[in-house]
């Protein structure tokens, strides 16, 4: 086989100009009017499958894409989920990438964004253009049944589960640190301002609604020290980003603190009362509201250092859970 889960055992990329939707486009597509498409005209692909690419994509791992042998036609592809066989190592049938069409499992990065819903017994994905000014375009849409989707989805994940882990407390199994790179960054550079002033933090002001979901959120501990004499670190990272969200740097030799945490040790707060921790250069909050787990880190707010730059949410069920996956390894 020249690729991994596909039934078919090829992949072939012809440039041709066929195109599951004839190179027809939507446009204005949102995630408030997904009932408003004519879901009807949406093509049905019967031969739809899930594959992982042996090759390496330009030192950036493997990527996953969606494919019709019949079309000769990759549907579908997440390029920004970078070292895919990484990933997939923890996942399992509840991280299988779907949602409701009145809430959609979505994804937007630089250039890209992607809407998968289950409707009426099949599964829609709609592949387009980032949704900002004049970009926002659907140029891929069609629908598989929901069986068949979940069937391939699962047939993947299994031939990754439980494969040796280079890191401790990771899902992907990988940590590649040192090649990140700098110009992607969750936020796209955006800091938030003043979110301290005067010793008062003003976190009911922030548009919670703009703070962007990691779905893939990780927390690590790397087996090496980074960090000649200090022991090891702390590491909140994102393997489809190929991107560190946060780190705890003055908190050294976690390799030791960590065998005496407890679930209330877990970094955690509300809104009204975050988990706040201030050092030298270095500060961070996290807070839980609703369903998700907010994390802002930045620099120190004295002395004009008052910028977030980091800002983000996970779901709350994610953050916990490798929490004590992590506390569990060091027990």
């Amino acid at each position: 086989m020249k690729v991994i889960g596909t039934r078919s055992g090829k992949f072939k990329l012809k440039k041709k100009d066929i195109h599951i939707n004839a190179h027809k486009r939507l446009t204005d597509v949102t995630l408030n009017n997904l009932k408003d498409l004519h879901l009807e005209k949406f093509p049905v692909v019967n031969d739809f499958e899930v594959l992982i690419n042996n090759k390496d994509y330009k030192r950036r791992g493997k990527l996953i894409s969606l494919y019709s042998a019949s079309r000769n036609e990759q549907l579908t592809t997440f390029p920004c989920w970078h070292f895919a066989e990484a990933f997939l190592k923890d996942w399992s049938s509840s991280t299988i990438p779907t949602g409701t069409i009145e809430d959609p499992f979505y994804d937007i990065r630089k250039g890209w964004q992607i809407f998968i819903f289950e409707y009426k017994g099949y599964i829609y994905i709609l592949q387009g253009n980032e949704f900002k000014k004049k970009i926002k375009t659907i140029h891929t849409w069609y629908r598989t049944a929901k069986e068949g989707y979940f069937k391939e989805w699962n047939k993947l994940v299994k031939q990754y589960k439980g494969k040796d882990i280079k890191v401790i407390g990771t899902k992907s199994g990988e940590f590649y640190f040192k090649e990140i790179d700098t110009k992607i960054h969750i936020n796209k550079n955006e800091k938030l301002t003043n979110v301290c002033t005067n010793n008062t933090i003003n976190l009911k002001e922030l548009n919670l609604e703009k703070f962007p979901i990691v779905y893939d959120f990780e927390i690590l501990i790397t087996k090496k020290r980074l960090s000649k004499g200090f022991g090891k670190h702390i590491y909140f990272y994102s393997a489809c980003r190929h991107e560190e969200l946060g780190s705890f740097p003055y908190l050294d030799h976690a390799e030791t603190y960590l065998k005496e945490w407890r679930i209330r040790d877990i970094p955690s707060g509300t809104i009204k009362y975050p988990f706040k921790d201030l050092e030298q250069g270095w500060q961070i909050f996290i807070f839980e509201h609703k369903d998700y787990i907010y994390i802002l880190e930045g620099g120190e707010y004295h002395l004009k250092k008052n910028k977030i730059e980091k800002w983000y949410r996970t779901p709350k069920k994610d953050y916990f859970k490798q929490w004590k996956k992590l506390l569990k390894a060091f027990k």
